[in-house]
């Protein structure tokens, strides 16, 4: 508070303390006073009236009143703060110019002030101005100091503040506070705000005593409380890694998901899940200081993730088995196709034309079986590219070639166009190639018999990437179908009889497949009946293969007098393969369980063991690692057979031994190439 001392001394006779014309106030005291000593007076007046001018011209409202509060003198900036003239003011009551809801606090204030209890007093106090507006002040109510010299003996000293804009800060500021509290509130977040350099608690909320299950009576926790006490002991490892990792990077986000101790501080009752997000705030030197941030209980969401998770287990499970269960029938239907076409080798018979009937309707089931797995593998991850350099216009004649048959069932025109110089990738073969079969026989689904597709392959020069375009005058697509094309289980317009309209997840397989190869899919369609492009772009490789191998050429019969055990519970799928193998020349034996093959191995020797891998008694596995362990059976080929087509069991089957693993219904010409092979080399061996 500014000391008033400087007040006293100050002649009345001038007239106002607090409004004074300084040259006439002093000579109007020489008249006054005319035994006034005139060698000390223009020094000591000229003070005193230059003090009066300060207080005159000061920022801060000065104001005097009596005990009964009447306005006794004010200057320039308190006047200006009511809005009104001193002669307006001088001689009222100070309640005119004080909010009615204020004028008991300006009482209060005056009267302890006035009975000597204390020497000054202050207060926020809401002044009314002339206009009607009103506005906040700090009020502070001090005695004048009595000497023979004051004019007003009784009055007090009122230094006005004015802290409008303070005050319209601090009511902005609480409403944010008040805002940020209800969003909080609502979100179930916790705040708070720790030290870490003395590991004390600064502050927190409800919400976060709620969450962490302490009482609200305790002192705001620490760091290591939080430790100790709250974090459940198996995740406290990655607690403390995470927040050391934040703290030597102050001004960086921490991040940790972890579970706390469900019963309480210090309780072992179960567990539930936290999330906190926050800040770590360096001091000026750059180091840490605060911990300042949210944390919210995420129980329900991990519970959700977990439900997820194993219900995609379970989905995976099932799809898995789905796909083990239609195969097993696919298998003798195929291999009963064959022999049908093989007993009635006229191709121009009926009989001949229905087993090739059966045999495209296998293989188009056997595809669907295929894309409803491979689009579960290559969403989770479990596929891996084998790739190497592959020339691009030899690959896509490669995956031509095989659709021919079912373009001409449709008179459908076909023309590729590729370039004359080599276009190399680096790719997977059977990957790449299955991209390009799905989108030709994509194009074919969804254009009318009659129909032209055309694929063309482009590279331009200076590029780094190549296009495959693969375009069709077919049905095209609708504009609100274009962004979900590539999503799976989406289909275009198929009509009810839905011949071979497929599942809806072959463009998926595309995308993905496509997107593991570095590149991108697009689709582009003018519309309904106009047909549709899509267009795969791929990286192109710099480097060209070494080498061509030249293709395995598949011969049509097998050595005679070859001996081969089929293993399978399956009675029709082994039946169907040993009629099969015993046409072309074998000798063939089954079984329908590991006991029975054990049993056949005792006493007649095979070359070839055809091995299912899902047996009654004994799986495949435990079977090959018996016959494995004897020595008499270490060089016979055995070949796994089986409806189960994951990359675990193949790599499974490559563990215990067994030397070719196919998934059922498997390719005929590479099941009889393979034996073809290995009973060679025994009748070689035999007659050397």
């Amino acid at each position: 508070m500014p000391d008033s001392s400087f007040l006293q001394g100050c002649d009345s006779s001038a007239g106002s303390l607090l409004q004074p014309d300084l040259q006439t106030g002093l000579e109007a005291h020489l008249e006054a006073d005319p035994q006034t000593d005139r060698r000390h007076l223009p020094g000591r007046r000229l003070r005193d009236h230059l003090a009066q001018a300060a207080l005159a011209r000061a920022c801060i409202g000065i104001a005097l009143v009596d005990a009964g509060g009447r306005l006794l003198d004010a200057n320039d900036a308190f006047c200006n703060m009511v809005g009104c003239q001193p002669t307006e003011l001088i001689g009222t009551d100070l309640n005119r110019v004080i909010h009615a809801a204020d004028r008991d606090g300006v009482a209060h204030l005056i009267e302890s002030v006035n009975s000597g209890n204390i020497a000054d007093a202050s207060g926020e106090i809401r002044y009314v101005r002339k206009d009607g507006a009103s506005l906040w002040s700090r009020t502070n109510v001090s005695g004048l100091a009595r000497t023979a010299r004051t004019p007003h003996t009784d009055a007090l000293v009122l230094i006005v503040e004015n802290i409008d804009r303070l005050k319209l800060a601090e009511e902005r500021l609480g409403a944010l506070v008040e805002r940020l509290e209800v969003a909080t509130d609502a979100a179930g977040l916790g705040v708070f705000e720790w030290n870490v350099e003395d590991d004390t608690g600064i502050s927190e909320n409800p919400r976060m005593r709620e969450i962490l299950g302490y009482e609200s009576g305790q002192v705001p926790l620490s760091l290591a409380r939080m430790i100790a006490e709250i974090v459940y002991p198996d995740d406290v490892a990655a607690f403390r890694d995470a927040l050391q990792a934040a703290l030597e990077h102050p001004g960086t986000r921490f991040h940790h998901v972890c579970r706390i101790r469900a019963g309480g501080t210090g309780q072992m009752g179960g567990s539930k899940w936290i999330e906190i997000v926050g800040q770590i705030r360096p001091d000026p030197t750059g180091g840490p200081t605060r911990l300042v941030g949210v944390l919210t209980d995420v129980t329900v969401r991990k519970q959700a993730e977990k439900s997820l998770l194993d219900a995609d287990s379970r989905k995976n499970s099932f799809l898995t088995m789905l796909a083990h269960e239609l195969r097993n029938p696919l298998a003798p239907i195929k291999a009963a196709s064959l022999l049908v076409q093989m007993l009635a080798p006229n191709t121009e018979s009926k009989i001949h034309s229905a087993g090739q009937m059966i045999e495209r309707q296998s293989n188009h089931l056997s595809n669907l079986v295929g894309q409803l797995l491979e689009v579960t593998r290559i969403t989770t991850g479990n596929i891996e590219l084998v790739r190497e350099i592959v020339e691009l216009s030899a690959l896509l004649r490669d995956a031509v070639e095989p659709m021919s048959l079912l373009l001409d069932s449709r008179n459908q025109s076909f023309t590729i166009d590729t370039p004359v110089n080599p276009i190399w990738v680096y790719a997977d073969t059977l990957r790449l190639t299955q991209v390009f079969t799905n989108l030709i026989d994509n194009a074919s689904k969804y254009t009318a018999n009659g129909g032209h597709i055309e694929v063309r392959l482009v590279a331009h020069t200076g590029s780094e990437r190549c296009e495959v375009s693969v375009t069709d005058n077919g049905q095209g697509v609708p504009p609100e179908l274009l962004p979900h094309v590539f999503d799976p289980f989406v289909q275009g317009n198929v009509s009810v009889a839905r011949t071979d309209a497929g599942l809806g997840i072959g463009l998926s397989i595309v995308r993905q497949l496509v997107s593991l190869h570095g590149g991108s899919v697009t689709v582009s369609s003018p519309g309904a009946g106009a047909g549709s492009t899509f267009v795969v772009t791929l990286p192109v490789s710099q480097q060209s293969a070494a080498a061509v191998v030249p293709p395995v050429t598949i011969q049509s019969s097998l050595a005679d007098g070859g001996c081969v055990l089929i293993v399978d519970d399956n009675a029709d799928a082994a039946e169907s393969l040993a009629e099969l193998l015993t046409l072309a020349g074998c000798q063939v034996q089954t079984a329908g369980n590991g006991a029975e093959a054990f049993q056949t191995v005792r006493s007649w020797k095979p070359a070839v063991i055809v091995l299912d891998i899902g047996l009654p008694d004994l799986d495949g596995f435990q079977i090959t690692l018996e016959l494995r362990s004897r020595p008499e059976m270490r060089d016979v080929l055995i070949i796994a057979l089986s409806g189960y087509g994951s990359a675990e069991y193949v790599e499974r089957a490559r563990v215990v031994g067994i030397d070719m693993y196919l998934t059922k219904p498997a390719p005929m010409e590479i099941l009889i190439t393979s034996i073809q092979k290995k009973l060679r080399e025994v009748s070689s061996a035999a007659r050397q």
